[in-house]
């Protein structure tokens, strides 16, 4: 855990202090945004740093590369909005467990910090990283992300305006038979504080849950002080645990025990990210429209990762509905279930479908002065031009070829050059859609 302020108050004046700032808050509520979250995941063979940031941080709003849903979240980490701290954590390709090294966060750890503690980087602000400023703890996340050596598969991103004086951040997690569990909330949970305490208490009525299972945050033993959102992640992992460690039905299952709560309107909102290292989980209570309909929640299929993200949905980004969890894999198209009735949505699927695979390269890895055979597997309309393109793993363009009228499915014969032994990305763009595929070059 990354502490950047003096420890905190005891919890007495802290309880204090919330009297007077919720009476504040509670005010201007009305006026505030909601916090603002995303979440990354890549498909399988890829790793997020094999996709090259495209255009300058200020152009985060196209959402065409994965630093886009980062700068999402530092656009909207700001003085007056979001600005209650945050955090990002990700997961490596090969393992279920969040190392240290890859939990960075900026947080509120005592009242006068709130409304505080925000993005300070210029990464979104001036378009690049102006060296002259401290580097931003977002921006020490985004650079280790982008190092191939990383090889990190999973991200999370979350900025926190805070709906009360509670203490710490998003995303929270919670280790459990080898794997780290991290959840991400937008809204407030507190309606359902009670029940969600006493109802763990009853599934695990031989273990004094919250003494063994601490807070993330200073050690803490009494749900009663935690954020909302920590003990909705507690929630969630008393059903999986139940469910023989099911993620997905635990979480279903662990929905249709909150029915009441997201069935009441008024209630609370209950809109969050999960992650169990192996899949995302994007879970929405709220309605399409009317009340509440502003906390949004939508994805999009970027041909070699899905991104999720908090507020209005631009183009080519799918809304989830009320109660819908979708599930996103590595290596299958995203499930969307309906939390009701647990059964997928008929209209989307009613089984786990293979992801097709928008590129196949032959041969991989590839003999030096080898022509490399691409094979675009995708339905896309004719285009009067096609790019193919090469770049190491810093991003440097070292080839390039363009084709004209490419559509559907298509063979290209591509010969880049003497590349030096090593591990290389190429990248299709056409009509819009952009195919990534990491390649090896031999002797």
């Amino acid at each position: 855990m990354h502490s950047f302020f003096a420890q905190p108050a005891p919890k007495t004046d802290i309880m204090w202090s919330a009297v007077l700032m919720s009476l504040a808050f509670w005010l201007a509520v009305a006026v505030l945004p909601a916090c603002a979250m995303s979440a990354i995941i890549a498909s399988e063979g890829n790793c997020l740093a094999d996709f090259p940031q495209q255009g300058s941080g200020n152009q985060y709003g196209q959402y065409n590369d994965p630093w886009d849903y980062l700068g999402f979240v530092m656009a909207n980490s700001r003085p007056g909005t979001n600005s209650d701290g945050y955090g990002a954590v990700a997961y490596t390709g090969d393992s279920y467990q969040l190392e240290e090294r890859h939990k960075w966060f900026k947080r509120v750890v005592r009242p006068a910090d709130f409304n505080g503690v925000y993005y300070t980087g210029s990464f979104v602000r001036q378009g690049l990283l102006d060296y002259s400023y401290p580097l931003d703890v977002l921006d020490l996340a985004m650079f280790q992300m982008k190092n191939p050596s990383q090889d990190i598969a999973i991200a999370l991103c979350h900025a926190r305006n805070a709906t009360g004086v509670t203490l710490g951040n998003h995303p929270f997690w919670f280790n459990y038979n080898g794997r780290t569990y991290t959840l991400m909330h937008n809204g407030n949970a507190n309606r359902a504080r009670a029940f969600m305490i006493n109802r763990i208490t009853q599934m695990n009525s031989e273990l004094d849950w919250f003494n063994v299972h601490r807070s993330n945050y200073f050690s803490d033993a009494d749900p009663q002080f935690w954020v909302d959102s920590e003990v909705l992640l507690h929630f969630i992992m008393s059903h999986i645990i139940a469910s023989q460690n099911d993620t997905r039905r635990g979480i279903i299952t662990a929905m249709q025990d909150l029915r009441f709560y997201l069935d009441t309107v008024g209630w609370g909102v209950y809109n969050y990210i999960f992650s169990d290292g192996d899949k995302l989980y994007a879970f929405r209570s709220t309605p399409i429209t009317g009340a509440y309909s502003h906390y949004q929640l939508s994805y999009k299929d970027s041909h070699g990762f899905y991104g999720i993200r908090t507020l209005a949905p631009g183009p080519g980004f799918i809304q989830l509905r009320a109660k819908e969890l979708v599930e996103f894999s590595r290596s299958e198209r995203p499930l969307h279930i309906s939390v009701d009735t647990g059964q997928y949505f008929p209209e989307l699927g009613s089984s786990p479908e293979p992801l097709i695979s928008g590129l196949i390269l032959s041969p991989n890895p590839l003999p030096r002065d080898y022509a490399l055979s691409v094979t675009l597997i995708a339905d896309l309309p004719k285009n009067p031009r096609t790019n193919v393109e090469i770049f190491n793993l810093r991003g440097q363009l070292l080839s390039r070829l363009e084709i004209d009228n490419m559509g559907g499915d298509n063979t290209i014969e591509f010969k880049p050059g003497n590349l030096p032994t090593g591990v290389y990305l190429l990248r299709v763009r056409n009509a819009g859609y952009s195919f990534y595929k990491r390649f090896s070059v031999v002797k």
